[in-house]
């Protein structure tokens, strides 16, 4: 397993604690305190200074085919672009004493060196599943004016287009190892999400920047406002596919139809829909464990998390396929 992720191994974590210490010193901050907030996909810190401000540090584990130093800073200049230019709640980027927007260091025992960024901290609190029909038409104003900015934001390279079912590789360990009938089921729907597209990318004009994973764990809510972070898995595509991966995350509850109603009606304040067919959207969100699986093959602690929702991505991608019969 990779050395990120062993929980159970204080000495890894003594490790990476030093790595986020030894990023800070980059800073102007005055550190009294560093807390630690997650050792899983990331390592994640809470920086306090002796000022009695917050800060949230991010070690960010490198992916295969992503240029980590790049994809970070382009994932920072943007919010350093939307700080700037918006009112929007969204984690503002820290620079360096150097006046980067991210570090790269490296830590004896931990294999290879590490980007790592420093932001501010956001109020609130994460929805989760408390999720009311205000906070979903609040997350589509959010989501239209992120879109908004980013139609004319030209200052992110090296992003990834989301043109692909698959986009960190095909889990081929992972299809191979599920029943024949459930991997019949996942292919036979790659194959509709790879065909929707390769339609909706033979016009690549109008990409630009999309969060790309949006949903009610990555946002916070302070009184009457919504802070969006957690901006890693960005990309180049189009709002149609942003706006799928939010709604991939509630399309299993009770109020799913209500909730997509009171998002598309704060999006619509802002922005066109951009939905260019009916049921483009429904092809986009069955896409998206897809895409889970791919990014869950080369990360074992995500894996393990995704592997027991095969059985009812199975069950909801036989509903779609049957939908789509009728």
């Amino acid at each position: 397993m990779d050395d990120f992720y062993k929980l159970s191994d204080m000495a890894q974590a003594g490790r990476l604690r030093r790595m986020a210490l030894i990023s800070l010193k980059d800073y102007r901050l005055r550190i009294d305190a560093l807390k630690a907030l997650s050792y899983g996909r990331n390592a994640v810190f809470q920086v306090r200074t002796t000022d009695g401000r917050s800060y949230v540090l991010r070690i960010s584990r490198p992916i295969s085919g992503l240029d980590m130093r790049k994809q970070v800073r382009s994932e920072m200049t943007w919010l350093s672009a939307l700080s700037h230019d918006t009112d929007l709640g969204v984690p503002k980027p820290v620079p360096t004493r150097s006046g980067d927007l991210s570090t790269t260091v490296s830590c004896e025992g931990i294999r290879e060196p590490r980007e790592c960024a420093v932001m501010t901290w956001l109020p609130g609190r994460v929805p989760g599943r408390r999720l009311a029909r205000v906070t979903m038409r609040r997350l589509g104003e959010l989501s239209a004016r992120l879109h908004e900015h980013a139609s004319s934001f030209k200052g992110a390279t090296g992003v990834r287009d989301l043109d692909t079912v698959f986009f960190y590789g095909t889990p081929k360990t992972v299809m191979e190892g599920m029943p024949s009938s459930r991997r019949r089921v996942f292919n036979t729907v790659a194959r509709l999400v790879q065909n929707a597209m390769d339609s909706l990318f033979s016009d690549r004009s109008q990409l630009h920047l999309i969060h790309n994973d949006l949903h009610r764990w990555n946002v916070k809510v302070a009184g009457d406002k919504l802070f969006a972070f957690d901006f890693e898995w960005l990309v180049r595509g189009h709002p149609v596919q942003d706006i799928a991966a939010t709604f991939f995350y509630i399309q299993r509850r009770g109020d799913y139809p209500a909730l997509r109603d009171s998002f598309a009606e704060g999006y619509t304040y802002y922005r066109e829909w951009p939905e260019q067919y009916p049921g483009q959207l429904d092809v986009l969100v069955a896409g998206r464990f897809l895409f889970l699986l791919s990014r869950a093959a080369q990360d074992p602690v995500f894996l393990k998390q995704l592997a027991k929702d095969t059985v009812t991505q199975e069950r909801l991608l036989r509903e779609f396929l049957d939908k789509r019969r009728t």
